[in-house]
């Protein structure tokens, strides 16, 4: 049996690793999977995972080999914005960077958001989803965070 975790993040390797069991054997893969354009942030990790997995059973000779893959997907949601940028934050972040963010947000009259973070496990048969959420406030940019928000 392997396990991969598909992701071109260093941190987000680093941050898993520190909550894995060391005795389990995890492959970190970092493939170029175009994301389907949904809201449903399940929805759009749900296809990466099924993607992923098709592409590295196409690269291993051993097609019967039992593979579980593992794909993640974050979201943020502002609550003035009707939820915007939810899925999408990834360009968002790209186009106005956290300090862009937070200045748009400090226009509104209500700075509230949450975070969705989620996380896809596919064996080729079965997709398991998880789903966390986090409720808090966007505020000026402080420190030196590597994820960027």
């Amino acid at each position: 049996m392997e396990i991969y975790l598909v992701t071109g993040n260093m941190n987000k390797k680093e941050e898993f690793l520190k909550m894995m069991d060391e005795e389990l054997n995890v492959e970190f893969v970092n493939i170029n999977l175009e994301e389907i354009q949904a809201q449903d942030i399940v929805e759009i990790n749900e296809h990466k995972v099924k993607t992923a997995y098709n592409i590295l059973k196409k690269q291993d000779n051993n097609k019967n080999k039992k593979r579980y893959v593992i794909t993640d997907d974050t979201g943020l949601f502002i609550s003035k914005l009707n939820n915007f940028p939810g899925p999408y934050i990834k360009w968002m972040q790209k186009a106005l960077g956290s300090k862009g963010i937070a200045d748009v947000v400090s226009r509104l009259d209500d700075n509230t958001c949450h975070a969705i973070c989620t996380y896809s496990v596919y064996d080729g048969k079965d997709v398991h989803s998880f789903k966390g959420i986090t409720n808090g406030k966007i505020v000026e940019p402080r420190g030196n965070n590597k994820f960027g928000w």
